[in-house]
């Protein structure tokens, strides 16, 4: 049993409304901005349905504990329910936050422009999953980041993290992209900057792009 005063928060994408409670699957929020403003405590759950897709950023600014997570994941059957945005500058999933525990859930990226003179390469800068600096403590496992410039961004001074699990494939967005001279980054699976991060048992693929000033480039992790 959850301890007492622990609440488990519902979203969905097709039968909820923002007016209601969402405490309960019967009464769950819809979209991704009222579920950004929960006032998630330490323990607390918010749950997505699967076979969703939600259009934005969630941002996840609340903070669990070392011995009480706040925990983001998923609910009832199919498909992970996806994240996808194609705003430059943005990214699906959020994290200020920390002792977050995010699961089952699938980040998109969807291009902002493509690149004619550079073989049609998505363009832009969206990031799946970004622990901005300042964060730590927040554990990915078993998500999925695909179409982005980084699957997941670890911040400077965002550390003791972990990505266990998960799936970062075909996330092959460069930026900017241009004629200019050894200026184009992107197509990471997992970029790093932060210290003490544990990446381990996930699986990499398609991270390869057309880049004006290498040729190609990319990394599974940067």
């Amino acid at each position: 049993n959850p301890p007492v005063g622990v609440t488990t928060y519902y979203v969905d994408c097709t039968s909820g409304n923002d007016s209601n409670n969402g405490t309960s699957q019967g009464s769950a929020w819809q979209t991704l901005d009222r579920a950004s403003n929960a006032s998630l405590n330490p323990g607390d759950t918010l749950l997505f349905k699967r076979g969703c897709t939600f259009n934005g950023s969630l941002n996840i600014s609340r903070s669990g504990t070392a011995s009480q997570n706040i925990l983001i994941g998923a609910y009832d059957s199919g498909e992970l329910p996806m994240i996808e945005t194609n705003l430059s500058g943005s990214q699906e999933v959020n994290i200020t936050g920390s002792y977050i525990t995010l699961e089952n859930i699938h980040a998109r990226g969807l291009a902002p422009a493509t690149e004619a003179g550079c073989g049609n390469n998505p363009k832009g800068h969206v990031v799946g999953f970004k622990m901005k600096s300042g964060s730590h403590h927040v554990t990915l496992k078993n998500v999925k980041a695909t179409g982005n410039y980084a699957g997941a961004y670890i911040q400077d001074s965002s550390n003791n993290n972990k990505i266990t699990g998960s799936t970062f494939q075909n996330n092959t967005m460069m930026n900017p992209l241009d004629t200019s001279a050894n200026n184009d980054a992107g197509a990471f699976g997992i970029l790093i900057w932060g210290a003490d991060n544990e990446i381990a048992n996930n699986t990499f693929s398609g991270h390869d792009s057309c880049s004006y000033d290498y040729g190609r480039d990319g990394a599974d992790i940067e």
